[in-house]
């Protein structure tokens, strides 16, 4: 991957000094041949081409690095988001547990107990149709 990615880098400035030296090698060529070119557009060529190539060498160098810095400030930035998250549902799950496993324990108290009294049975529906709820709007959340 990282190869891949030099190879990008280096067919990017490959492909700006082509596009910047092209008038310049071709307007040499055309010199050789015996077309005449005036003075104006050797110097406009080397006053505006010439420091466009070496402006565009450092860009196309550190390009790359620039991306992935912004990529890391990027994924730092979501990265809190993503821990609200996950705490979230940590907290989410902690107090399902303990609800859970206290209506369990309350449960098993009044289980032990003789089932005579009538507040007793409907304690213990009551508790029932809790545990029913919790795991359902836990099913849920999940």
């Amino acid at each position: 991957m990282k190869e891949f990615a030099v190879a990008k880098q280096l067919s990017l400035v490959v492909m700006s000094n082509l596009l910047c030296w092209t008038p310049i090698i071709s307007m040499g060529l055309m010199a050789l041949l015996g077309v005449p070119l005036g003075e104006d557009v050797y110097s406009w060529a080397a006053l505006l081409l010439l420091p466009i190539n070496s402006a565009l060498n450092p860009v196309l160098y550190t390009l790359p690095e620039i991306r992935k810095r912004f990529e890391q400030f990027r994924d730092r930035r979501r990265q809190p988001k993503r821990d609200a998250l996950a705490r979230r549902r940590r907290q989410r799950r902690l107090i399902f547990r303990r609800s859970f496993c206290a209506l369990v324990r309350i449960r098993r108290r009044i289980l032990a107990r003789p089932l005579q009294d009538k507040l007793l049975v409907q304690n213990l529906e009551l508790l029932n149709s809790k545990i029913k709820m919790l795991t359902r709007n836990n099913r849920k959340n999940n």
